[in-house]
């Protein structure tokens, strides 16, 4: 139980799952089709090795480390595993132009950017503006061949690392992440999200007044984890204890669709174009009326497939 003096930090909320969740799953639907599994335990000692990793590659506290990456297990210690060892995390915009892109690599003045191997060409077409990287680090096994200085795979970065790890004592008004705008009217603009924030928002979005994610559940989302915190809904599912589904890698309704079955998800969050493909597949399955309604009997998003 919190007292009045207890800090609001990130690591109050994962270190909650993996106590008293331990053995609840969370799964990604792989890029590839192939699909990876393990429970809040291995993931809390994921989190452990990548945070005594850090140090390793010379990041002091407050450094900012990016990631540019779609949703998935790896992405998702990386969003933990940055701010909890003190640093900050920013989160990158893949679909950005090459030249916001770099500008906000510069902007945030990144120190390292964990990225999927197939968007390791987005940087090596902006290498001349990122010099200033000290690593790149590529989620997977190994690193595929690349233009760019200073690769390693992110598995080879965890191995040999220490499962447990003593967080350093953080303020919860200290910065925990950035996000930038996609620059619609002029330049991405950066948002910096605290620690204090971040917890308080994980908290409501699970209480009835947000969207009443219990332990029970099971989160499947296709927001971007790159995108507002993937609406904060990681955070939230991690507070209580979710079962976390991610897919990786590029948008297919009927896969996406099938995952959902596949794993019981009773949680799901998209945008509305997302929405309408997953109705059309629906429909070819002969599960979705003809004509969906166009909001739904609680009067939320378009195209509520419950309805």
């Amino acid at each position: 139980m919190l007292s009045t003096t207890d800090q609001l930090t990130l690591n109050q909320l994962f270190e909650h799952a993996v106590r008293y969740a331990s053995d609840v799953p969370i799964v990604t639907r792989a890029a590839d089709g192939s699909v990876r599994r393990y429970d809040y335990a291995t993931f809390g000692g994921r989190i452990a090795q990548l945070m005594n990793a850090l140090p390793q590659l010379g990041f002091e506290a407050r450094d900012v480390i990016a990631t540019l990456a779609s949703n998935s297990d790896r992405h998702l210690e990386a969003y933990f595993a940055i701010p909890c060892a003190g640093r900050v995390l920013h989160t990158l915009n893949p679909r950005l132009s090459a030249d916001d892109l770099a500008y906000c690599i510069e902007t945030a003045e990144d120190k390292a950017i964990f990225v999927d191997p197939d968007l390791l060409p987005l940087l090596e077409a902006i290498a001349d503006r990122i010099s200033g990287l000290r690593a790149v680090v590529v989620f997977g096994g190994v690193v595929p061949s690349t233009s760019l200085p200073n690769v390693v795979a992110y598995e080879e970065l965890l191995a040999n690392q220490s499962d447990t790890y003593q967080p350093p004592a953080i303020d919860e008004r200290s910065p925990l992440g950035i996000c930038f705008s996609t620059g619609t009217t002029g330049r991405p603009k950066g948002v910096t999200y605290t620690h204090r924030s971040t917890v308080l928002h994980a908290l409501t979005i699970a209480t009835g007044a947000g969207v009443s994610i219990g332990p029970a559940d099971c989160t499947c989302v296709m927001v971007p984890m790159f995108h507002g915190n993937c609406f904060g809904l990681p955070h939230a599912a991690c507070a209580v204890g979710a079962k976390q589904v991610f897919y990786e890698g590029s948008f297919d309704p009927a896969a996406f669709v099938d995952l959902l079955i596949a794993e019981r998800a009773t949680f799901s969050a998209a945008v509305p174009t997302i929405w309408h493909a997953i109705a059309a597949d629906l429909r070819t399955r002969g599960t979705a009326p003809a004509r969906p309604a166009s909001r739904c009997h609680r009067g939320r998003a378009a195209a509520c497939l419950s309805c």
